[in-house]
């Protein structure tokens, strides 16, 4: 039945879910498992993935300015991060290109994707340095985020005071 006018659609759809709608809602929701319901919202996400990267990519190809900014912005935050001593040392940067060289050429032998990750992590702190780096596989990186160890943390800081770089 058509309403009269927007306030009384709304009424109706308001007592819908008061009555009927949350009910089927919880027992529809709550019925599952917590793990099953990660499971399911996981593999919505992967059907979905290609459309949402589709989507991504024509963005990044509409708006060019976007991802050179963003690129910029990390390049200007890893320059702050880099020890005053080693900012025009060439040996240094040197030992930086060779991790992302490694990490494309592991991906050539075995075709898996890898990222080169601070292990403290740039936007805690850590310094953009040589030694502040290692070579994770993507699923690794991406499941260890933002997270340090307090161990690697220390280990990283007094490696930085023995080289006398802070």
């Amino acid at each position: 039945m058509p309403y009269a006018n927007i306030e009384d659609r709304k009424a109706g759809q308001a007592r819908w879910y008061k009555n009927v709608g949350r009910a089927k809602w919880k027992q529809k929701y709550y019925s599952t498992p917590l793990e099953e319901r990660a499971k399911n919202r996981r593999a919505e996400y992967l059907r979905n993935k290609p459309a949402i990267n589709a989507r991504h990519n024509q963005y990044r190809k509409d708006n060019p300015e976007v991802g050179r900014a963003s690129i910029a912005k990390r390049k200007a935050l890893q320059k702050e991060l880099i020890p005053e001593k080693l900012k025009d040392c060439t040996y240094e940067y040197e030992k930086l290109k060779c991790f992302y060289v490694l990490s494309r050429q592991l991906y050539d032998v075995d075709k898996i994707f890898r990222h080169v990750d601070h292990i403290w992590p740039l936007s805690d702190g850590g310094p953009h340095w040589s030694g502040n780096l290692q070579i994770l596989t993507q699923e690794e990186n991406l499941r260890k985020g933002k997270k340090v160890c307090p161990d690697d943390k220390k280990r990283i800081q007094n490696k930085l005071k023995k080289a006398k770089l802070i």
